[in-house]
């Protein structure tokens, strides 16, 4: 049995981990794809001090080396179910199941999907939802994006920079930066209906337009950037609010004993690594207190 359990490996994550383990308890952080939750998929970050300029990669990777380095061990398995007894168990699809006195949820944000048929089939497969992931395997490729935010803005200047054309669908209002950019073709207020594919790929997509004219592209990718839905899908047991984050106290505990919640998952104003951080170390102080009472 673990003393703490944390379910995601983001800054917040992984700075509960770090005071947590200096803490001399021992620690399992689950992290069922890459360290530093949205960081990697960040080219440059800019506001987290003391640090000028780091890349999110980077980044993750000091996050990461610095838990480690202090005890906290870390397995890449994908939690399926949690029960929330007096000893909190996590299962994993890998078959294995864990037990902690307490468990902290720092499960992040995922990207929303579009509700497409095949969307999640052809995931990888031609459909991204991270450009700087996966915007170098489309070289002189033609690719498409979707979104109207400024993330899809700085998602389609990375893929204009590997993409021969970007074909950007801005549904709503087209994001500054981007008409100066000769490669990036801009749609006004078009939206993807479907998703066409060939031998298990993406080879293209269909969107309508203003008009409701619909119109179909050749591309070999399409990016989708439309916004972030917290990875609530853990959360049988746990009040959600109506946008389905989990909401917590100041000391980040939930409604449930020995259960805390940090970062983006949780109900907050300020959505950033400056905030997940500290939410993870206040969720981990918080966790150290409870564990000395059971």
């Amino acid at each position: 049995m673990y003393d703490i359990i944390i379910i995601g490996a983001g800054p917040a994550g992984l700075s509960a981990a770090l005071y947590a383990s200096r803490a001399g308890r021992s620690v399992l952080v689950l992290e069922r794809m890459m360290p530093g939750g949205q960081l990697p998929t960040i080219p440059m970050i800019e506001n987290y001090p003391p640090l000028p300029s780091v890349s999110g990669p980077e980044l993750a990777m000091q996050f990461l080396n610095v838990a480690t380095a202090h005890g906290a061990e870390i397995r890449y398995e994908d939690a399926v179910r949690i029960s929330l007894g007096a000893h909190k168990t996590v299962e994993t699809a890998q078959g294995n199941r864990y037990e902690g006195k307490a468990l902290i949820l720092a499960t992040g944000a995922e990207p929303k999907q579009l509700g497409l048929p095949d969307e999640e089939k052809l995931r990888g497969r031609g459909v991204s939802y991270c450009a700087t992931c996966d915007g170098a395997l489309f070289k002189d490729k033609e690719v498409a994006i979707v979104g109207s935010s400024s993330h899809t803005a700085e998602e389609a200047m990375f893929l204009s920079r590997h993409a021969s054309t970007v074909h950007m669908l801005c549904p709503l209002a087209v994001p500054k930066g981007v008409r100066e950019i000769k490669n990036i073709r801009i749609y006004e207020k078009a939206s993807p209906t479907a998703l066409l594919s060939e031998n298990g790929k993406l080879c293209g997509i269909r969107y309508t337009d203003e008009a409701g004219t619909e119109t179909e592209l050749s591309v070999d990718a399409l990016f989708v950037a439309v916004g972030m839905m917290p990875a609530n899908r853990l959360c049988t047991e746990i009040s959600l609010t109506k946008g389905g984050y989990i909401p917590t106290d100041s000391e980040m505990l939930t409604e449930t004993d020995g259960v805390f919640a940090a970062g983006d998952i949780r109900e907050k104003k300020l959505r950033q690594i400056v905030t997940a951080a500290s939410d993870g170390a206040t969720a981990a102080v918080s966790a150290l207190r409870y564990i000395k009472t059971v």
